[in-house]
């Protein structure tokens, strides 16, 4: 089987195009002349993305930007469990090729826990983060304004994106950690590509900078993918 770190690396190579995100996969690979890294590309696109919504989603984005209010669902003990079974029931009712990953996640985690009982005479208690811990599935919820299906579906991608790029064995037993950077993308991330300031805005939400130099050769867009999916997700938890 070939090593996922390889393959991470091979990745820039076979494709040269630019990364995008559609309903079906988080990360798509699309082949373009544009440069993304030129200010008014950048520019053009977050336009005609803002184009595309509906009068009231721009008047609500412009709001929660500037603290006017907030979009977020206003939760209860109630409702996150509400929230959580409804997740649990949609992930369950998903196709199986889209929940392979999942499944073999869930098998693998009961295969260790026997084991450790088996050798010891007890099992870690220590609940997964894919399968039963309810703040990790809540992320996705409420990214998703708790639109469930949505939420399921990022969950999967977040789930197949780490198998890609870190393999099986990591992404069935915990989080992304700063070891699992390479020496390149930790000297990156040094690099302070993403800031979290050490205070919050006034509507009370934490504000991250993601910065980066285009002139650099060496910071690949595999490099901007891994720091940035998994980065903002270390320093707040590695």
């Amino acid at each position: 089987m070939d090593d996922p770190r390889k393959r991470r690396g091979s990745l820039l190579v076979e494709h040269r195009g630019e990364i995008s995100e559609n309903e079906g996969n988080d990360f798509d690979y699309v082949e373009t002349n544009d440069d993304l890294s030129n200010i008014s590309s950048a520019h053009n696109i977050l336009s005609m993305e803002r184009l595309k919504l509906s009068l009231d989603d721009r008047n609500a984005i412009e709001e929660e930007i500037h603290g006017v209010r907030c979009r977020a669902v206003e939760e209860t003990p109630e409702f996150n469990q509400q929230s959580l079974q409804a997740f649990q029931n949609k992930l369950q009712s998903t196709p199986y090729p889209h929940r392979k990953l999942y499944d073999r996640i869930v098998a693998s985690v009961a295969e260790r826990r026997r084991a450790e009982l088996f050798r010891s005479g007890d099992c870690s208690t220590q609940k997964h983060y894919a399968t039963e811990d309810a703040d990790f599935r809540l992320r996705f919820l409420r990214f998703t304004f708790f639109n469930v299906s949505a939420a399921v579906e990022r969950f999967l991608n977040y789930l197949d994106l780490i198998d890609e790029f870190w393999g099986f064995e990591i992404v069935s037993q915990r989080l992304i950690t700063r070891d699992d950077f390479s020496k390149a993308e930790y000297r990156h991330l040094k690099k302070g590509c993403i800031q979290i300031l050490p205070f919050r805005d006034r509507s009370g939400r934490r504000i991250v900078v993601l910065t980066e130099d285009p002139s650099d050769p060496d910071y690949t867009k595999v490099d901007r993918i891994t720091i940035v999916s998994c980065g903002i997700n270390v320093k707040f938890h590695g």
